[in-house]
């Protein structure tokens, strides 16, 4: 999943907006004064908190500025990851290493007041069998499945619900707002998605205010997908009011749906 930084500006004027090659299920966390790293390809890296400072501090560090200061770093961590990074051929090393950094860099930003998004939408049967393994606690830590043994119903569940808790709780400050959008079932669904209408996330169960639904399903903006979608709109720190304001978007008499093609400018876009 993709991490949007904080928005800067270069002197000359340009915006930076900073994209991140982020995992909001497997997250680095702090081990002593070292940072665990999974970096998403097989291979869990633990960085010396010192070098996540510098890569976290203004101007950054390159793949090969972190390789540099990782040979000249004498401490074991550091020795045991250099290594650890270098037994691949150079494009590999390359390649894992801007994927620690991109992990480092996103775990450093702190919660935001908007977050916008498109979290995945896959059912839990069809996630590898390692991902599961790394992911099935989170389910009843967060109140989303609480029966003993699984049972056809949360082989259904989607792997979105999951990732809307985990970025309510861990990348929205308190009072924030989320915006998703997610399947159209999570909300009138009888079998799955009740965890999800808790609306309450965390350990502490913080409340959660659904402050409208967009539903989206009769325009079908994703005709190739066949799932009606919704846009959510959130706030973390307010219990939930009824009635939901809940809009039915339909199309106007006339209503030609179109839809860009993957990889087109702004030219191509323009006239939508």
């Amino acid at each position: 999943a993709g991490c949007l930084a904080e928005i800067g500006q270069t002197e000359t004027g340009q915006v930076l907006l900073p994209v991140y090659h982020y995992d909001v299920i497997n997250v680095p966390f702090w081990k002593g004064e070292n940072l665990v790293v999974d970096t998403g390809c097989g291979i869990v890296c633990t960085v010396p908190g010192t070098l996540c400072r510098l890569v976290c501090a203004p101007g950054g560090f390159d793949a090969s500025r972190f390789l540099q200061a990782l040979c000249s770093d004498p401490s074991e961590e550091a020795q045991t990851l250099f290594d650890q990074l270098c037994a691949y051929d150079a494009f590999n090393t390359r390649l894992i290493v801007n994927l620690l950094l991109n992990r480092i860099r996103a775990a450093a930003v702190p919660p935001a007041q908007v977050v916008v998004g498109n979290p995945p939408w896959i059912n839990w049967e069809y996630l590898p069998a390692e991902y599961k393994k790394k992911s099935q606690h989170l389910w009843p830590a967060y109140g989303l499945f609480d029966l003993r043994g699984r049972d056809l119903s949360f082989s259904k569940e989607d792997i979105s619900v999951l990732v809307t808790y985990l970025v309510l709780h861990r990348c929205v400050e308190e009072r924030g707002v989320l915006c998703f959008l997610l399947k159209q079932a999570l909300f009138k669904s009888n079998q799955n998605a009740m965890g999800f209408r808790r609306f309450a996330v965390g350990p502490a169960g913080t409340p959660v205010r659904v402050m409208e639904v967009e539903d989206l399903s009769a325009l079908q903006p994703f005709p190739d997908l066949h799932v009606p979608s919704a846009v959510v709109r959130m706030k973390k720190g307010e219990p939930n009011r009824y009635p939901v304001p809940y809009r039915l978007w339909r199309g106007k008499r006339g209503f030609v749906q179109k839809s860009r093609q993957q990889g087109a400018d702004i030219e191509a876009v323009a006239p939508f």
